[in-house]
């Protein structure tokens, strides 16, 4: 088993699935699935968020959000993503 390389996954019979497909809405799903973890990062690096403001483009394909972000301790901050990454390295 991989018990010891990461946790078994626990399931439940009152799980319920949403209706619908969730990558059904693509800007949403890629904001849910991805920036979650930015937003964590950001938070174990520079501490509570006061307030977030966030904007939207969809350019050639890809999906990009502008975050702007203020801290608790006073400093304001600016987060970027865009799926899907494009460059030399592809």
């Amino acid at each position: 088993m991989t018990g010891n390389l990461q946790p078994l996954p626990l399931t439940s019979p009152a799980a319920c699935k949403p209706q619908g497909d969730p990558k059904a809405d693509k800007p949403r799903y890629f904001l849910l699935t991805h920036a979650s973890h930015l937003v964590d990062s950001t938070r174990w690096l520079g501490g509570p968020l006061l307030s977030v403001r966030a904007r939207r483009l969809d350019r050639a394909g890809a999906h990009c959000w502008y975050v702007e972000v203020e801290f608790a301790g006073g400093a304001l901050g600016h987060l970027d993503i865009t799926i899907p990454v494009r460059g030399d390295f592809e």
